[in-house]
């Protein structure tokens, strides 16, 4: 069963709701989007190419927000989201015009329900729209809606597990909104716990996976995300309200960063001889308690008692020793998440910049995978 894939729904779905139903439809994966992920410090942009079936990252770009525009993860500002995206993209050179983008996996619900096996999928959406009443505390006209047909059911043969997805359509427009300020379109909107594990995977052969368990960490600005995965197939997701950016916003007033500068230090050759000591290394032992926090509510919900390998994503997991601490004192093995090490990379692409950046990039790299995948 995997609940990492959502299939776009067929035209004649899509029309179904908009004639029928009262409900919005997420929006259609359409060919060739770049990724772009919508933070809360920074916009990151990623576009892929394909030839040969080699996969080839053509340009990136990362772009600084200004304060408080986006706010744990929730659109304050459209017009200068729209306008950072913009800066990204013209930064970026990037070729293509249509995008995806991700909703953070906390603004969604997602819930595994059974149909009849019998149903054609005109019938399929209408059961789908009918019992997502019974999960979703929204009124209809307020929420948009996607489902996957995931395949027969554990428990009845006569049965198929249908993976319901739902957010509220105000979430979806604001990001439609901000992208199209930037001149440009959107066609996926996909959930970040999504994106992740596609990006995640992308790049492992299944018999490498096949009976491990692995947790991906992506640390962010506010929020702390974990996505546990086993034999490839992730089977548990959790955010929570812990991030980086009071150690962002420490840097900046201690040390007299500018904004930008303190958003990015990690990538200064020459810090402070103080900053380890009295910033870096608390921020080290709060993000171990964070995720020993995580791991144990993952252990506690499921069958579940060890990870095999943990990896960090984010921005933050840049913050030096973090991989070190992490693996002395949970006592697994610990790595930074490479998207792009199983690709080809343009020769345009700063390499030196891109093994900094790379591990803060899985997001978009995963909503850029769309062009090649509709789930």
């Amino acid at each position: 069963m995997d609940f990492g894939k959502l299939k776009e729904l067929k035209d004649e779905l899509i029309k179904l709701k908009k004639e029928k139903l009262p409900w919005k439809g997420l929006k259609k994966a359409q060919p060739m989007v770049l990724g772009i992920d919508i933070g809360t410090l920074a916009i990151k942009l990623v576009e892929l190419s394909s030839k040969d079936g080699m996969l080839t990252l053509e340009t990136y770009a990362i772009e600084t927000l200004p304060p408080d525009v986006v706010v744990e993860k929730e659109i304050k500002d459209v017009e200068q989201v729209g306008q950072a995206i913009a800066r990204a993209y013209e930064k970026s050179r990037a070729s293509i015009k249509t995008v995806a983008v991700a909703l953070p996996s906390v603004s969604s619900i997602t819930k595994l329900i059974e149909i009849s096996k019998h149903l054609n999928e005109a019938d399929i959406f209408q059961q789908v729209s009918l019992d997502a009443d019974r999960y979703i505390p929204y009124p209809r006209e307020e929420v948009s809606l996607d489902f996957e047909v995931i395949g027969p059911s554990q428990k009845n043969t006569e049965m198929l597990d249908v993976l319901l997805v739902a957010t509220r359509s105000e979430h979806v427009d604001i990001r439609v909104d901000a992208v199209a300020v930037a001149g440009l379109q959107t066609r996926v909107v996909d959930l970040e716990s999504y994106a992740l594990e596609r990006g995640f995977n992308f790049e492992k052969k299944p018999s490498t996976s096949e009976g491990i368990t692995e947790a991906l960490i992506d640390l962010g600005a506010t929020n702390l995300s974990l996505v546990v995965l086993h034999s490839g197939k992730m089977i548990y997701t959790r955010e929570q309200a812990f991030g980086g950016k009071k150690l962002i916003e420490e840097i900046q007033f201690r040390y007299g960063f500018s904004y930008d500068e303190a958003v990015r230090w990690y990538k200064f050759e020459h810090l402070p001889e103080d900053i380890e000591a009295e910033i870096l290394s608390p921020f080290r032992e709060a993000v171990v308690q964070q995720i020993q926090r995580a791991l144990q509510l993952f252990y506690s919900s499921t069958e579940f008692r060890s990870v095999d390998h943990l990896y960090l994503a984010g921005g933050l997991s840049m913050v030096s020793l973090i991989v070190e601490d992490l693996q002395k004192d949970l006592g697994i093995k610990v790595s930074r998440a490479n998207p792009f090490a199983g690709i080809q990379v343009s020769s345009k692409i700063n390499q030196q910049a891109l093994a900094t950046d790379a591990s803060s990039l899985l997001v978009a790299f995963g909503l850029a995978l769309r062009s090649f995948t509709h789930a």
